[in-house]
């Protein structure tokens, strides 16, 4: 399609590698492959049965995916220039990029500004959860949810070491271990290997967005949750999240949602609980009321009210315009248990408030940009805005030198 033909034998090369047809839409299943590879040569290593000719061809195929992923996103880039020569896409991940070329070829014609903005939202609601999943085979799409996960292993994983007298650094005591506890000990430590491979998966993503966005911000003293905060918000406030729009942060805070907007969501949030809780019990409920209610949202706010981290965020602004109070907005992400005749289940987990208790809009951002801060994502906003100004009248310089050419030609 856009590729050379040196490029086109060169991916010929690497699917030989990666024993499969290179395709864009076939990367995220060898993703996820490699993934698993990794977590398996780790959990061996751990007991002592390290394969080193598998190790030396996962290494091969993971150098060989890297490459095959450059060549697809350098083929987005041209195509994107070709369709769409006056969007700006630095800031988009290859995903996003991909993405948006595939609505186009589905629609079969060119996209409008309203509908790429919506395949761009609909692409960062879904990249980071479609990877973590692939992984960790739960439906974990949060830092903290991986995070708390992953103590409960660890501390699971950590009695039975105890409780069998088994080392890591003495291979004998795993050896040693009966079948069962031996297997059980395996499936513990994969389940360990494969949280810890997401939240590096989760850091990796955080970082390249926020680099994306705004390149020189440093965020190396933010936490894993500080950073998973900051994409939200860049995320949920999408083009209010602008140098003009926080200037006056935090006394005035950006704002996605007028007020008459918001308030229904009360009563959306309390119906659908009853609603769900009803399901997972198994008793008759009619979503009548519930589908009622949802024509009356508007879909991108029922979205967001969906959404694993951005209902905090409405939720917020909710408080800000006196709609909720701070108690009633936290009740609506506390976990509420319920007995199922398949045993309990926590309904609203993904949720959790323990991941970030909802306060008014103005204080949003401070529990995790305190100080200064804000101001250095001020000044990178301001920087970014400048050169996405350069970049417009770059494009807009060569687009008459461009008409030029084809009219001599």
């Amino acid at each position: 399609k856009a590729l050379s033909p040196a490029e086109k034998q060169e991916l010929g090369q690497l699917s030989k590698v990666l024993k499969m047809y290179v395709q864009p839409e076939t990367l995220a299943d060898k993703r996820r492959m490699l993934y698993l590879w990794d977590v398996k040569l780790q959990v061996q290593l751990d007991l002592g049965s390290f394969n080193e000719q598998s190790y030396k061809g996962f290494e091969s195929q993971e150098k060989a995916f890297k490459r095959a992923e450059e060549l697809f996103e350098k083929e987005a880039d041209r195509l994107l220039t070709k369709h769409y020569p006056t969007l700006e896409t630095s800031t988009w991940t290859p995903f996003e990029k991909r993405e948006v070329l595939n609505a186009t070829a589905r629609l079969g014609k060119l996209l409008n500004e309203a509908d790429v903005n919506e395949v761009l939202i609909d692409a960062r609601d879904e990249e980071i959860i479609r990877h973590i999943q692939s992984v960790v085979k739960q439906p974990i799409v949060t830092v903290v949810g991986a995070e708390e996960r992953l103590q409960k292993v660890q501390q699971q994983t950590a009695a039975l070491m105890q409780q069998h007298g088994v080392s890591l650094q003495n291979k004998a005591t795993i050896a040693r271990l009966p079948e069962a506890e031996r297997a059980q000990f395996e499936k513990q430590l994969k389940e360990l290997k494969r949280l810890q491979l997401a939240l590096k998966i989760f850091g990796t993503y955080y970082d390249e967005r926020i680099h994306l966005r705004m390149p020189s911000l440093d965020v190396s003293d933010k936490s894993l949750v500080e950073r998973e905060w900051l994409v939200t918000a860049m995320d949920y406030y999408g083009e209010a999240f602008t140098k003009e729009q926080l200037d006056d942060f935090p006394r005035t805070p950006p704002k996605k949602y007028e007020k008459e907007q918001l308030q229904m969501v009360d009563r959306y949030l309390t119906t659908k609980q009853q609603y769900d809780i009803a399901i997972l019990k198994g008793e008759q409920a009619s979503p009548y009321e519930l589908l009622a209610l949802q024509k009356q949202l508007e879909e991108r706010l029922v979205k967001d009210l969906n959404h694993p981290r951005y209902r905090a965020f409405v939720l917020s602004d909710c408080i800000g315009e006196g709609i909720l109070s701070e108690e009633e907005a936290n009740r609506h992400l506390a976990i509420t248990v319920v007995q199922t005749k398949d045993g309990v289940v926590r309904y609203n987990d993904t949720f959790g408030g323990k991941q970030l208790k909802v306060y008014g809009a103005p204080f949003l951002f401070e529990q995790f940009f305190k100080g200064k801060a804000i101001d250095r994502i001020l000044d990178e906003l301001e920087y970014e805005e400048y050169e996405k100004l350069q970049a417009q009248r770059q494009r807009m310089k060569q687009q008459p030198e461009s008409n030029q050419k084809r009219k001599r030609s």
